[in-house]
């Protein structure tokens, strides 16, 4: 009993030294990770991009406009990381700084839908933010034909009434062709300049010409949207919806205009075309009736029945 007692105040001093080593072990650590900043990570993500907007720079890039993050100030963003999915692979990448408002994705593969998504960066090492959420939209390259192709209203009195081919088979480039006497021509036509009774400039689907010579021609459908614009590189965030794509005749103003026109066409084969008749002096043609001519570009989409652009999952 007198050994028991004995040993008793030497468990109890073992007892207290372990604990305060243990208690001491526990402030040390706390202190030092308190030192190295390593306690804590990032408190907030990055500021997203938003109005991302898309166009067809070509038939194998991809053109992106953006309102930059709202922290595009701090230091703490480092750069723009794109991403270029097609069929859930990624195709490419590419980084734009923090002073960009847009940047080009090019060696793509045509009659391919992408998935662009574009993430704000966070710099290495930042303790504030982490990456920002990423935004996406879908869009398809585009062949791209600035011509300008010149078409001559069908009433013309020098026989130079014409229509546009918007893809040619042979030579892979938009036809001017005649729209008045040779049935070859007007079979493969897609829309013709033509004049209305009181004075108005149109384009029709080719099926509506009346100089037809015994032919099948093509139909061609518009949307009943119209974007003004002098460039058809005009970001878009979402395509006109199929359901506007409901009349075979857009009206082309004869009065003075300040910019040029984009018309939206779903063609016999369901292939996708803008259509852009840039101003000019005001104007939307150029001499007088019954010879005006009107300027056409055309973005033609190589992937039938895909639209241009629309946002990612809708």
């Amino acid at each position: 009993m007198r050994d028991t007692m004995r040993r008793l105040p030497q468990n109890e001093h073992q007892s207290r030294f372990w604990n305060f080593s243990i208690q001491a072990v526990i402030l040390a650590s706390a202190i030092l990770a308190g030192c190295n900043g390593s306690a804590t990570g990032p408190t907030a993500q990055l500021g997203a991009v938003t109005n991302l907007t898309a166009f067809s720079a070509s038939a194998t890039a991809i053109g992106l406009s953006w309102t930059s993050s709202p922290d595009s100030s701090s230091t703490d963003l480092a750069q723009y990381k794109i991403n270029a999915w097609a069929n859930s692979v990624l195709q490419a990448t590419v980084y734009a700084s923090k002073t960009d408002r847009g940047t080009v994705v090019g060696n793509l593969l045509g009659n391919y839908v992408y998935q662009l998504d574009v993430t704000a960066m966070a710099a290495p090492g930042s303790q504030k933010f982490s990456n920002s959420t990423t935004v996406s939209i879908q869009w398809a390259p585009a062949k791209r034909f600035v011509g300008p192709y010149s078409l001559q209203e069908l009433a013309s009195n020098n026989g130079a009434g014409s229509g546009l081919v918007f893809l040619d088979q042979g030579t892979g480039q938009p036809q001017v062709r005649s729209a008045a006497f040779r049935a070859v021509y007007q079979q493969v036509l897609d829309v013709i300049l033509d004049s209305t009774s009181s004075g108005g400039l149109v384009l029709r689907s080719a099926d509506l010409n009346p100089l037809l010579v015994g032919t099948t021609p093509r139909h061609t459908r518009f949307s009943t949207v119209v974007t003004d614009s002098d460039v058809l590189n005009i970001g878009q965030n979402q395509p006109p919806a199929r359901a506007t794509y409901t009349v075979d005749t857009v009206l082309i103003d004869t009065a003075p205009v300040t910019i040029g026109k984009i018309f939206y066409a779903i063609s016999s084969d369901s292939n996708y075309v803008r259509i852009l008749v840039p101003q000019s002096g005001g104007s939307l043609f150029a001499g007088a009736a019954p010879n005006r001519a009107v300027n056409l570009q055309l973005s033609y989409q190589l992937l039938p029945n895909t639209p241009f652009v629309k946002r990612s999952g809708n």
